[in-house]
């Protein structure tokens, strides 16, 4: 569903060219992210005249700047490594809960968050409306989907 032409390339447990241009865009929203929060979080945290919610706050933007940070050097390390692995079963979406993040993923591709034998993964609305098993191949280390298929 994602790129018929790498397909042949994954069933062999390798990432095609665009799989690997497609892993690295995903690795550097996580970098912009991490550079969005720092910004604007560090100055919203300095507004306040307060040494002990400048200091927790700063501690708290950043721990989640460098989990983002670590988390694009995950798609780094898939990308140079070229490792593809595979889970097949029944794609479950995931139910929107109150308070609760929104379950759409990146706007432009409408992409929804779903379970595949308990591994989550951003994945296309027609994988996930499809009925009966599908097969996802994602790269292991950043669990980003690349390909889905119908499970035979």
């Amino acid at each position: 569903m994602f790129d018929a032409a790498s397909l042949e390339a994954n069933r062999h447990g390798q990432l095609s060219r665009t799989q690997r241009t497609f892993v690295f865009r995903v690795g550097l929203r996580w970098v912009l992210s991490a550079m969005f929060l720092t910004a604007f979080g560090l100055l919203a945290v300095f507004v306040v005249d307060n040494f002990w919610f400048r200091f927790v706050g700063s501690l708290l933007i950043g721990l989640a700047a460098a989990y983002l940070v670590l988390r694009s050097l995950d798609c780094i390390f898939d990308c140079s490594h070229d490792r593809v692995a595979l889970v097949t079963g029944q794609a479950i979406p995931r139910q929107p809960e109150m308070l609760d993040f929104p379950v759409t993923g990146w706007k432009e591709e409408g992409w929804l968050r779903a379970s595949v034998n308990d591994l989550w993964f951003w994945l296309p609305p027609e994988a996930v409306s499809a009925s009966g098993e599908i097969s996802v191949y994602f790269v292991p280390r950043s669990r980003v989907a690349v390909n889905v298929e119908p499970a035979n």
